[in-house]
């Protein structure tokens, strides 16, 4: 097996929104910058698979909205466990981002000159711009619409990129991350990338679970790797199961966009549900309408598929032409369509300051790897708004800090090399096992947290899910990857199973109900 050592002033993890606007605002102050990702950069992670809505305040055909009010949604959604710095941070940098979009060619909706703004549940006023994915080869991909852009640019700008790599480790040396370690994908080669900074950007857990909306690739690996280096994450337990998506192939995350315009959900027998659960019905939040979902399937009032209905019947016609095509391009004609909740964005994460400094030095974070922004649930569209805005401050931070404290050669203690080396990528043991044994742990792993950390919650299942976690760590600190695909499959699993584990034990410690968080057995801060 070939190694090799790369060095950069910042390595950034994770080829999304939030990691090339990192990389490319770090680029841009003067750092020599690499990527890494799972997959190919700009074609790989949650970014493609984003439905293009961003909130963002804008002056725009005398719309009435305000900073302030953008700032007051978002911590009402997140009821209020928000940091309201970094909110405001999202809020007040929102249309600069956008504008930094525009300038690097991500198209967005426009009517007479002006970019189209929609409402959104859990908004209080129309702010939600759509980047213009019409273009694209592939409407399964919209998202291409923005990374596309972004990875030319980044590529034009000399970005060094490490394509199909896993980040198995971060090297701290003395409380200090001065790189990573990583295993090629593709090729049996393995990495020591020393840097300056390095920057999470690495996105969630989606793919812990069974039903996702998330990228295969999205399985958790940030918050394995910044807890195994010392760093503090924060409100795992929150975790938002989009209410709206198709459970036929090809599989679609739909917009809560809709329910603002007239759309809603019934149950098997055509009951609209949503005013038992929440005073705003089809307008209450995501979480709120997961957790009514739900309730319902598991009431025995959900389709023979365990789902529910979205119903656009009351959406004008007109409408669904213009603000809505792609809907009514996969409705083929059909005025509703299945839907069920599905796992789709980690509120929770590593740690920040509204800089994206993390808890360690030389480690930073941003997007949806970070905690803090969205406290208790998310609301519709913020989640791009945060990925471009926290990536462009963390890349600017990051390259100032490199730049004006560590300005010296970037470490090149072999020791550490060594170390590393010898921790991960050490000579092959024969297999006492059966050759998928790793796979089968990730199945086992994805079963268990669909079970027991799911929508609903009981502090039995959750507990059993912690034992059941630890059980498998167990089982996987005894076995001996024999060849290349194993020691991948390894390392990517052992990541995995630490990330289950921190997410169940934040929900059983949480006893209460919150956002996302349901603790069916728990009545405090619960609508039901």
């Amino acid at each position: 097996m070939e190694l090799l050592d790369l060095h950069a002033d910042i390595l950034v993890i994770g080829g999304g929104l939030a990691g090339l606007s990192a990389a490319l605002q770090a680029r841009q102050a003067g750092c020599k910058v690499i990527v890494a990702a799972k997959g190919k950069i700009g074609r790989s992670g949650n970014t493609i698979m984003a439905r293009n809505s961003i909130a963002a305040v804008l002056d725009n055909k005398g719309n009435k909205d305000s900073i302030a009010r953008h700032i007051k949604d978002t911590m009402a959604g997140g009821d209020y466990l928000n940091d309201e710095k970094l909110v405001a941070v999202l809020a007040g940098e929102a249309p600069e981002a956008v504008n930094w979009l525009m300038q690097h060619r991500v198209p967005f909706l426009c009517e007479e000159g002006h970019v189209i703004v929609k409402g959104s549940p859990g908004h209080s006023a129309k702010r939600v711009l759509t980047v213009d994915g019409s273009a694209l080869k592939s409407q399964k991909t919209p998202g291409l619409a923005i990374t596309g852009p972004l990875t030319q640019e980044a590529k034009k700008q000399g970005i060094e990129m490490l394509e199909n790599v896993l980040i198995t480790s971060l090297l701290n040396k003395g409380g200090e991350i001065i790189g990573a370690c990583g295993l090629d994908r593709r090729r049996e080669r393995a990495f020591t990338i020393n840097s300056r900074g390095v920057i999470l950007a690495c996105g969630g857990a989606g793919s812990l679970y069974p039903f996702t909306t998330n990228t295969a690739d999205v399985t958790g690996d940030g918050y394995a790797l910044a807890s195994e280096a010392g760093a503090k994450l924060k409100d795992l337990e929150f975790i938002q199961f989009h209410p709206c998506v198709t459970i036929d192939s090809p599989r679609l995350v739909l917009s809560t966009a809709p329910f603002y315009d007239g759309a809603i959900l019934t149950n098997n027998f055509g009951e609209q549900y949503m005013y038992q659960y929440s005073v705003q019905g089809n307008m209450a939040t995501r979480d709120v309408m997961a957790q009514a979902s739900f309730s319902e399937i598991n009431a025995g009032r959900g389709t023979g598929r365990k789902a529910v209905f979205m119903d656009f019947g009351g959406v004008e016609p007109g409408f669904m032409a213009s603000k809505y095509a792609d809907i009514k391009d996969y409705l083929q004609g059909k005025l509703k369509v299945e839907v069920a909740p599905a796992a789709h964005f980690e509120m929770g994460g590593v740690v920040i300051d509204d800089h994206c400094n993390t808890t360690l030095p030389g480690l930073y974070a941003c997007g949806e790897v970070a905690g803090g922004v969205h406290g208790a649930n998310r609301l519709a569209a913020n989640a791009l708004t945060e990925a471009v805005v926290f990536g462009l401050r963390a890349g600017k931070h990051a390259a100032a800090e490199v730049l004006r404290h560590r300005s010296g050669k970037c470490d090149e203690n072999q020791s550490v090399q060594l170390q590393c080396k010898k921790q991960q990528f050490s000579e092959f043991l024969p297999a006492h096992h059966e050759s998928n044994a790793f796979r089968l742990i990730t199945q086992e792993l994805c079963r268990l947290m669909g079970r027991h950390v799911s929508v609903v919650r009981y502090k039995a299942g959750l507990q059993k899910a912690l034992n059941e976690i630890e059980i498998m760590q167990e089982r996987i600190n005894q076995t001996e990857p024999h060849d290349y695909r194993q020691l991948l499959d390894y390392h990517q699993v052992k990541l995995m199973l630490l990330s289950g584990y921190l997410i169940s034990q934040a929900a059983l410690q949480r006893e209460e109900s919150k956002g996302a968080h349901y603790r069916a057995d728990s009545i405090m801060n619960s609508e039901y």
